[in-house]
């Protein structure tokens, strides 16, 4: 008979209420006891579903800045030689983020969270990622405000000209129907995101896609929606969706994204309701 064998790591964690810490501590293949702590994101005042929990991811995350950071900033110098830098916008925080590995397994998220520490990003924690609640734009006229809470509405097709930040005007009524979402419920604030594919260089990429958010949240704006409300971001080719060695890959990956929270004090007022 053949013998075999798999590692098995025993976990315990605890939750400081007062801040959302969690300090995890397992049993690695030796026998050592080892510890490290994560932060569970703002949305977490909503409680996740079981399924959505299974789904969930963690990542090590660098810092938070109410500004953001180049990616070429002289801090990832040294990070970046061993993992890739991911940026993103936590809309409850206000915050760019960015941070390294992602895994659904806490304890393989150990060895980065070491390396993290050992490049001196003294601050770094552990914080899960929410897993995408991917909307139809169809659906958007027979959805709550807390439907849409941490919502993702995705549109790939063609919005812009070539190498253009003009939104084309058969797109329009697209963004009618976001405007319309917008004015129905007055607790809702949207973070709109624009990607690219990976032809040209990432400086271009970065500003081109940067243009095209700005146009839509400039449109968003003459339209009376309020500055405080929405937030235009470009990604650039930082986020692919599909393979950008093919054709309807690199298609899919030049999108406009269109991410809706509830703001924070309606959420902190909903959970003590």
């Amino acid at each position: 008979a053949r013998c075999s064998s798999r590692r098995i790591v025993v976990m315990d964690r605890y939750k400081e209420e007062e801040d959302g810490v969690v300090v995890v501590t397992y049993q690695d293949a030796r026998g050592l006891v080892r510890s490290f702590a994560y932060q569970e994101l703002p949305q977490d005042e909503y409680a996740l579903t079981e399924e959505e929990l299974q789904d969930a991811q963690f990542t090590v995350e660098l810092f938070a800045s109410t500004e953001r950071v180049a990616l070429s900033d002289p801090r990832f110098l040294e990070i970046r030689k061993h993992y890739p830098i991911l940026e993103r916008f936590d809309p409850v925080r206000g915050k760019y983020t960015y941070s390294v590995g992602e895994a659904k397994d806490l304890a393989e998220m150990y060895a980065i969270y070491r390396k993290v520490k050992e490049l001196q990003f003294m601050e770094a924690e552990v914080m899960m990622i929410h897993p995408e609640k991917l909307t139809d734009m169809s659906d958007l006229a027979f959805l709550t405000a807390q439907d849409l809470n941490r919502s993702l509405v995705r549109a790939s097709n063609i919005l812009f000209g070539y190498r253009d930040t003009t939104v084309m005007d058969a797109y329009l009524p697209t963004l009618d129907t976001i405007i319309t979402t917008l004015n129905n419920f007055p607790e809702l604030e949207l973070v709109i995101e624009a990607h690219t594919d990976d032809v040209g260089g990432d400086d271009y990429n970065l500003a081109l896609s940067q243009g095209r958010a700005s146009s839509v949240e400039a449109h968003l704006l003459e339209k009376g929606i309020a500055a405080t409300r929405i937030r235009g971001i470009g990604f650039g080719e930082q986020h692919p969706i599909a393979n950008n060695s093919e054709a309807e890959g690199r298609r899919l990956n030049r999108r406009v994204e269109f991410r809706f929270h509830v703001k924070r004090e309606e959420q902190a007022n909903a959970a003590h309701d």
